[in-house]
């Protein structure tokens, strides 16, 4: 018994010193509790090839830190540590060796030994950042424009912040985030409140949620954009910053919400207005400046009434085809600051372009202008014609107005009561909403006057045969006649065309025995003693010229559907059926010509390809802008071989340029193998000896020989 009670004794006496051990260990080991502190504060000085992580690092007790620093990495996985560094202090490391134009993953690191000594990591989250495309294009910060943020669904603790950024042409890099309740204007640099994504583009609209924010305490907030302004340099644009605080009837804010019903000469934008005490709202806009203010000579602003907070304004009187730069703005009662909202620009509608063609069928008091207006589908023409003056050179609807009484897109006007042999400018005109739309200008005379003309028939050998003296009225330089051929000769063919001015002499070659032949001109001007050699050249005109060089088209014939905009009536009915027949060019899916489109030098020299039966294979690229790879190459390339078509001095083609008059004439010229006209005093009124294509147009105009 007395055994007993001792081995009882001593076995509660070890447990409760067992206890009180083990107590004093745990006291012990959670005084030594390990916490660690890591955070990124941003990765900045971003080049082509290099980069800068700051963060802190930090663990408690420091007896238990081994090191700290940053890890990157191409995806987002572990990777080996990059810098160590003593636990509290700022981690700045710079990253090299990274590729052009390449995302990367940054984060911040601590390695600790926890208290069962087990060494273990405490990480940031994994940072996305991007290297700049070394050949980038960059610009300047006054180009870019960051917008105020838009502050919403806010509490005591959060608030959602919104802007948008114009970059002009520089894509931009990140866009984000900065605030503080102590710097009035922060940035990165002075402040660890930074939330940014990255971004593509020279505009974009971007969002943030902030988060733990310190009820009662008002915080700034200020958008920015970073953009390249070197290959190997960014840089942050800021916008102007906001007040915040949770109390949202107190925020002074204008939203420039939508734009909608962009027409041709308007808009209509909705806005928003969230402020106490305002007496006056409205839209700022302008095509000048993408930040339109309110007392800028640059801008306009259109207010509205009424104390609503949601309205929308409608401008009008905009330009077509311009760029709008609009936002909203308020005024509040005693300030003569307003409030603006974010900017959002558009494009107001094409307006539709007119074409005077040509003008026809001239007699003494009479005329027939023939027009067309393109780029119409979106809109409904309220009304087409043509104005002339004998004394304005570019008549508008203040001077004689002839209306057309169709509303086709493709019209022609009678002109009437005319003056006998008077000069007279015309031009084309077309009305949308209310935009009016001129054609170029043509000038024709009234016939009236009586020209002499001197036919000189030649032989083969150049020996006159043969001399007559017509008398003709030229009207605007075009006129028939039947010319009296020299006994025991003959024409190859009785059409001819000639541009008459005073006493210009024709010489016609003839040949004996009924074998004679007379090379036709093959393109005339376009009236009025005109050529435009600067205007773009049609489709229809090309298909005459093709037409009027043709030997076979009184037996060809056209079995395809008839075009809808070529009927009997247009001036190249023919022509546009023979290059149909032939398939030199074809129609359009929809059963059209566009017989009034214009036709680019690429597709030109397709044309010369089929016309003339080229053949070969290309030996290389001769213009630097004419690739083996482009869908021309060959055609170009072959018709360069054969000198129908040359470059520019600098060794381009310029491929998909409009082909003009001039050119187009010069092409077929060339192809035809015509020798150059000398010099004479045949000419148009708009082209002279020292134009270019001076040669080309006189040898294109009147017969060879």
């Amino acid at each position: 018994m007395p055994v007993k009670r001792v081995i009882c004794i001593r076995t509660i006496a070890f447990l409760t010193l067992f206890m009180i051990l083990s107590m004093s260990l745990h006291i012990e080991a959670f005084a030594e509790e390990t916490r660690p502190y890591v955070f990124l504060r941003r990765v900045e000085n971003i080049t082509s090839n290099s980069a800068v992580v700051r963060g802190v690092a930090y663990v408690e007790p420091s007896g238990r830190f081994i090191e700290c620093g940053v890890e990157y990495s191409i995806i987002q996985n572990d990777s080996q540590p990059l810098s160590k560094i003593s636990p509290g202090e700022d981690i700045v490391t710079e990253l090299t060796g990274l590729y052009p134009n390449k995302d990367y993953y940054a984060r911040v690191y601590a390695k600790y030994r926890r208290e069962n000594g087990v060494i273990t990591y405490a990480r940031t989250e994994w940072e996305r950042f991007k290297t700049i495309n070394s050949t980038s294009v960059t610009s300047s910060p006054s180009d870019c424009v960051v917008n105020v943020p838009r502050l919403t669904a806010i509490t005591p603790t959060e608030v959602s912040a919104e802007s948008n950024y114009f970059a002009n042409g520089s894509a931009a890099l990140y866009a984000g985030f900065v605030y503080s309740s102590s710097v009035q204007r922060p940035t990165r640099e002075n402040t660890m409140n930074n939330l940014y994504d990255q971004v593509n583009g020279d505009s974009a609209t971007f969002s943030r949620r902030l988060v733990n924010l310190r009820a009662g305490e008002s915080y700034y907030v200020r958008a920015y954009v970073t953009i390249s302004v070197s290959p190997s340099k960014l840089e942050d644009v800021y916008s102007e910053p906001i007040l915040y605080n949770a109390s949202y009837a107190s925020l002074a804010e204008a939203i420039t919400d939508s734009v909608s019903d962009v027409t041709l000469t308007g808009a209509n934008v909705s806005i928003k207005i969230n402020a106490k005490n305002v007496t006056e709202r409205g839209v700022v806009y302008s095509t000048e400046s993408p930040l339109p203010e309110l007392y800028s000579t640059s801008s306009k602003a259109q207010s509205i009434a009424g104390t609503s907070d949601e309205a929308t304004v409608t401008l009008a009187g905009l330009e077509p085809l311009k760029t709008h730069y609009v936002r909203a703005y308020a005024r509040k009662e005693g300030e003569t600051e307003p409030i603006y909202g974010d900017i959002k620009s558009f494009v107001t509608q094409e307006a539709p372009s007119t074409v005077t063609q040509e003008v026809l069928d001239i007699t003494q008091n009479s005329a027939v202008v023939f027009a067309s207006v393109s780029n119409v589908s979106a809109f409904i023409l309220r009304e087409t014609g043509v104005v002339y003056s004998s004394e304005s050179t570019s008549p508008t609807l203040n001077d004689i107005k002839a209306e057309s009484a169709s509303r086709s897109s493709v019209f022609n006007v009678t002109l009437t009561a005319l003056e006998r042999a008077k000069r007279y400018y015309v031009r084309a005109y077309a009305i949308v909403e209310d935009v009016v739309s001129y054609g170029n200008v043509i000038s024709f005379s009234t016939t009236g006057a009586t020209v002499s003309i001197d036919v000189i028939y030649k032989d083969e050998s150049g020996s006159v045969v043969g001399r007559e003296s017509i008398g003709a009225n030229p009207g605007d330089g075009l006129y028939e006649t039947d010319l009296n051929v020299p006994e025991g000769y003959s024409l190859y063919d009785d059409e001819w065309m000639y541009v008459v001015t005073n006493s210009a002499p024709i010489d016609v070659i003839v040949k004996p025995n009924g074998n004679a032949v007379i090379s036709r001109a093959f393109m005339d001007g376009i009236g009025g003693m005109r050529f435009a050699p600067e205007r773009p050249i049609t489709r229809y005109e090309v298909a005459k010229i093709i037409y009027n060089l043709a030997d076979d088209k009184e037996t060809t014939v056209f079995t395809g559907e008839p075009f809808s905009d070529a009927s009997d009536s247009h001036v190249a009915k023919d022509a546009i059926d023979y290059v149909a027949a032939k398939g030199i060019m074809i129609g359009y899916p929809d059963g059209t010509f566009k017989p009034n489109a214009t036709i680019t030098r690429a597709e030109i020299s397709v044309v010369l390809a089929i016309v003339y039966e080229l053949k070969g294979s290309p030996k290389g690229e001769m213009f630097s802008d004419v690739k083996t790879g482009d869908w021309f190459y060959p055609y170009v390339t072959i018709a360069a071989e054969n000198k129908m078509l040359y470059g520019y001095p600098d060794n381009t083609f310029k491929p998909q340029n409009t082909t003009t008059r001039a050119e187009g004439c010069a092409l077929f010229v060339n192809s035809e193998k015509r020798a150059l006209t000398p010099l004479s005093d045949l000419k148009f009124l708009d082209v002279t000896p020292d134009h270019w294509a001076y040669k080309y147009i006189m040898s294109a105009s009147i017969p060879r020989d």
